[in-house]
């Protein structure tokens, strides 16, 4: 399979800006792809203190950071246990509040409502090494068409790939995807985009559900990554993300609770 990296530099042969930073082409996966972590669940026992449940989109938006997932990667978890891992594992902290429907008839009949979003304000403010995980989210990619699109960036951490051996050697090892995409078929639910990988997976996609999507598309002649939504579904061909002006507006409601 051909790197990333390489696959976007054959698409863009200079430097990207995102927010108000310039990346370059060839850096660009492994920028946006920090911008992804894994969805962790503190646990009440000794041994085994986390678990992992897939993957989750860390933003910062009107001064808050919030840790966004699907829903559905909760079920059978309580919500006041999801946790952020800190980057030499030493310890997790949890959020100070969450947000997310509660199940009904109308929420089954739709994906719009298959996200939860966890405030992380207070931990992570009173821990500043974490704040380089969230993204400042403080634009929507501009409507275009497809052919302005040069591709989607999506990032997560399959579950097959995650090294869980806290009994045999106290350790966890996190393995990250990054993977590119294109356009598909708008599905019929508005809240959704299809995205067709541009190639197929070698590994099972289970555990990339609550990962980030960012867009890479021309703007003004220039290319401008954005945010563009976070991942539903996947199998090793499509995958189904929930569109960021629908994430915003969910956001936003919980922003003003705060």
């Amino acid at each position: 399979m051909v790197p990333n990296y390489a696959i976007l530099e054959s698409l863009i042969s200079h430097s990207v800006k995102v927010g108000g930073l310039l990346v370059p082409a060839n850096s660009l996966e492994s920028y946006l792809g920090k911008f992804s972590l894994n969805l962790v669940v503190k646990n009440d026992d000794e041994i085994f203190k986390v678990s992992l449940v897939g993957s989750a989109t860390p933003i910062f938006y009107r001064n808050q950071y919030f840790l966004l997932c699907s829903r559905h990667q909760l079920r059978g978890v309580n919500p006041e246990y999801i946790s952020i891992m800190f980057p030499d594992g030493s310890h997790v902290v949890t959020s100070s509040g969450v947000r997310m429907f509660k199940e009904t008839e109308l929420t089954r009949q739709t994906d719009e409502y298959d996200v939860a979003a966890f405030n992380f304000s207070e931990p992570v403010n009173e821990n500043p090494d974490l704040k380089s995980f969230f993204f400042k989210f403080d634009s929507s990619p501009p409507d275009t068409s497809n052919s302005q699109i040069v591709a989607f960036v999506l990032s997560g951490y399959p579950s097959a790939d995650q090294e869980y051996e806290i009994a045999e050697r106290n350790h966890i090892g996190l393995v990250k995807r990054i993977v590119l995409a294109q356009p598909g078929n708008q599905p019929s639910d508005p809240a959704l985009r299809l995205l067709n990988y541009v190639e197929e997976l070698d590994f099972a996609p289970d555990g990339l559900s609550g990962g980030p999507v960012f867009v890479v598309q021309e703007v003004g002649g220039e290319h401008r990554a954005y945010w563009a939504g976070i991942q539903l579904r996947s199998g090793t061909k499509q995958a189904r993300i929930l569109k960021v002006s629908y994430l915003q507006q969910f956001l936003d409601v919980f922003a003003d609770e705060i």
